[in-house]
C-alpha cells in the first residue's frame, strides 16, 4: 500500500445546456490538479484528468508509474467536500510504485466541491478551481 497526501484543486466549467425548458445552467466538474507527497511533504507525483476526462482521473508519479481509475462508490462524510471515493483500476503502466495498483481510496477530503457561485448566461464558459486536500491510498495485486 502507498499513501499520498493531495493537494491541489478540483476545477469546474459553468455550461449551459439546452433542453425543452429553455437553457439551464450548471457547473460541470473538468478534472483534479493537484500535488500527490510523501508523509515528509516531499511532492511524490501528480494527479490529474486522463486524456478520457474527469470520469477517468490519473495519478502518476515522478517514477513514472501511472494509474487510471474509475469510481466504484462514493461516500458524503462532510457536505462541504468532495466525497470520499473507492475506485478501480482501468489501466496502469510503468514500473514504479503504483504501477501494480488495483484500487484506489481517497478519504479525509476537505473543499473542492462545485462552486457555490452563480452558474449563468453572464459566465457561461468560465472556469473556477476549487481548493481540496485529500488522502490518496493505493493498494496493488
Amino acid at each position: 500500500m502507498i499513501h499520498a497526501a493531495a493537494s491541489g484543486t478540483q476545477n469546474y466549467t459553468c455550461t449551459a445546456q439546452n433542453g425543452d425548458a429553455g437553457t439551464t445552467y450548471a457547473w460541470v466538474f473538468v478534472g483534479p490538479q493537484a500535488n500527490l507527497a510523501d508523509c515528509n511533504a516531499q511532492v511524490i507525483g501528480h494527479h490529474f484528468a486522463s486524456e478520457a476526462g474527469a470520469a477517468a482521473p490519473e495519478w502518476q508519479t515522478l517514477d513514472q508509474s501511472f494509474v487510471i481509475a474509475a469510481k466504484q462508490t462514493a461516500y458524503t462524510a462532510d457536505a462541504s467536500a468532495v466525497p470520499w471515493l473507492l475506485l478501480k483500476e482501468t489501466s496502469n503502466g510503468g514500473t514504479g510504485s503504483i504501477a501494480k495498483t488495483v484500487y484506489i481510496q481517497r478519504l479525509f477530503t476537505s473543499g473542492g466541491i462545485a462552486p457555490a457561485t452563480t452558474c449563468d448566461g453572464q459566465n457561461v464558459n468560465t472556469s473556477t478551481n476549487v481548493p481540496y486536500t485529500a488522502d490518496y491510498y493505493f493498494y496493488g495485486q
